[in-house]
């Protein structure tokens, strides 16, 4: 049977769809900074600053500030702090946010070139294309995918395995010039996938699958030489993971914390009923509880995105919410049953494929995640990685060429059809209810933002600049050359040419300074700190009364407590 293709109108509204997803994309350019993507930045892309040291965020757990870079991960440091550190040395907040849009598109930009490879047809490619691409318009998830976070990069790092493991392999007749460039390719990606996240050890089934693939063919010494690499970053990985858990005996306040966050393994050792009870828990509630950050809220958690302007989002918004919530979901757990009779086929006719590997390793992965972190512990970015997961999922489980004219092809697009509408609509009402709001912060010139406490503006005047560092001179602080300086969002990002800054979020009280916040002034002292420079409520009491204050930003002299 002859399938009619779709009016050339047609093609263009698809076109439109995929605009309007790079445009709202490109809108998050206004998101202010949130306070992890300072937090991330500071411990991981200072490598050119720090003279190729680690920043540790918690320096009250083993009282060190820096630590050396275990030698797997060196590949990754200098790619941060090229990828991430030039960006913020030349623009300060507006580096990291464009660097965080231009990686949300390459996200996309993957998506389109994986399904050119699947699809046979310009109209068919076009309509999956669409597809794919819609899926990352729903909800807030725009706005999620342009954060400067760990899941965009590891999110990135999952994507480009797969890629590598399904349409560049290494082949026999290639020059040594190719396969010099896959293995230092390979290394780089490797490496910056373990430096990125502890989570990443999740996923390292993926890394082991995507080594096999890619270098099956090649030598007996190049197949070692990855193998020792994985195994190496896959320990390091672990120490990391490890050392975040128990590595904390100074602070014991912030080592609950920390361990709260996930399951507690030495349960299994000590009631394995309570302990498999917790872990199946976890496991059922995980999707929902990610999914439940995906729609439009009246107030967002920990006030990443501003309310809306007009206060109260109105009821049919809110059920076109929950719609998208329970589509996603439903396509999620639909992926899993068809991922389930494909491996069932596939082991029967004793023919399991590269994808259904990939795919395999991916769902370890997401069962991983899911049971390893407490219910309480899911926040507004986690969608960020688990929604794009099934969206690699999705692609892992289409057939390797798409014919156009294929019966099944024509029937989906009804459902395509579905979801592209859901985004578009989707995006629409996040613009309307977020960007007067958004571009009202880009022009309010302040160094606080009502409603958003762990937010920071991205576009400071001149004149707000020079009144920070005006701030500072007052304080004894030199604003050229400082050390262990205590800073927030804003002074971190305007004080460009500091050494060994601490985050303020990570020894205050209103942060993790649980352990240190009562007798800051002394632990400061002990750190050598040059003072404080922060906006004033992330400050506990007794040190605000200490301060010298401009535009609700607070700086303390070292003086105040080497007294």
């Amino acid at each position: 049977m002859h399938i009619k293709s779709p009016s050339l109108y047609l093609q263009v509204v698809l076109r439109i769809i995929i605009a309007t997803v790079i445009l709202t994309f490109s809108l998050g350019l206004l998101v202010p900074i949130y306070s992890d993507e300072i937090a991330i930045h500071l411990a991981k892309s200072r490598f050119f600053f720090e003279n190729g040291l680690l920043i540790n965020l918690f320096p009250q757990c083993n009282n060190y500030l820096t630590a050396q870079i275990p030698f797997t991960w060196y590949p990754a440091a200098i790619f941060y702090g090229v990828v991430y550190g030039i960006p913020y040395s030349g623009f300060g907040g507006l580096g990291l946010r464009l660097i965080g849009v231009v990686l949300g598109l390459c996200w996309l930009f993957i998506l389109w070139v994986w399904v050119g490879k699947l699809v046979q047809g310009t109209v068919a490619r076009i309509v999956v294309r669409t597809l794919v691409i819609s899926f990352n318009g729903l909800g807030v998830l725009p706005f999620v995918l342009i954060l400067a976070r760990s899941e965009q990069v590891l999110l990135l790092c999952l994507a480009l395995y797969c890629m590598f493991s399904l349409f560049w392999r290494m082949g026999d007749s290639e020059s040594i010039r190719v396969k010099v460039l896959k293995i230092f390719l390979f290394i780089l990606l490797t490496s910056v996938f373990y430096y990125t996240h502890p989570k990443a050890i999740f996923f390292f089934p993926l890394v082991i699958v995507s080594a096999f693939l890619i270098f099956q063919k090649g030598k007996f010494y190049i197949n070692f030489l990855i193998a020792i690499l994985i195994g190496l970053a896959t320990y390091q990985g672990l120490q990391q993971a490890k050392n975040i858990a128990s590595d904390c005996r100074e602070a014991p306040l912030v080592a609950h914390a920390l361990a709260n966050n996930t399951l507690d393994l030495h349960q299994f050792f000590e009631n394995r009923t309570e302990f498999f009870q917790h872990a199946s828990d976890n496991l059922r509630s995980s999707l929902w509880q990610v999914l439940d950050k995906v729609p439009f809220r009246n107030s967002y958690q920990s006030g990443w995105l501003p309310p809306s302007k007009n206060q109260q989002i109105g009821v049919g918004i809110q059920f076109f919410g929950d719609l998208i919530q329970k589509s996603l979901f439903l396509f999620c757990i639909g992926l899993i049953g068809v991922f389930i009779v494909q491996l069932i086929q596939q082991a029967l006719s004793r023919r399991i494929r590269p994808k259904a590997l990939l795919a395999s390793a991916i769902v370890f992965g997401l069962l991983v995640h899911g049971t390893i972190y407490n219910m309480s512990t899911w926040h507004f970015y986690t969608p960020g990685l688990i929604v794009p997961i099934f969206i690699l999922f999705f692609l892992l489980l289409l057939p390797d060429n798409i014919e156009p004219n294929a019966k099944w092809v024509f029937a989906s697009y009804g459902l395509a059809a579905y979801w592209m509408a859901l985004a578009l609509v989707s995006m629409g009402i996040l613009l309307y209810l977020t960007l007067p709001r958004l571009i009202e912060i880009a022009d309010d010139d302040k160094y606080l933002i009502s409603d958003q406490p762990l937010s920071v503006p991205i576009f400071l005047g001149e004149r707000r600049r020079e009144e920070l560092l005006s701030l500072a001179r007052r304080c004894d602080i030199d604003p050229i050359h400082t050390e262990r300086l205590v800073v927030d969002g804003v002074a971190y990002l305007e004080l460009k040419n500091q050494r060994e800054p601490i985050n303020v979020l990570y020894v205050s009280d209103y942060g993790f300074g649980m352990d240190v916040s009562r007798n800051l002034g002394a632990y400061l002292a002990r750190m050598n700190s040059d003072g404080v420079l922060s906006r004033c409520d992330y400050l506990p009491e007794m040190m605000r009364k200490n301060a010298i204050t401009s535009g609700g930003m607070c700086c303390i002299s070292r003086r105040t407590w080497s007294k």
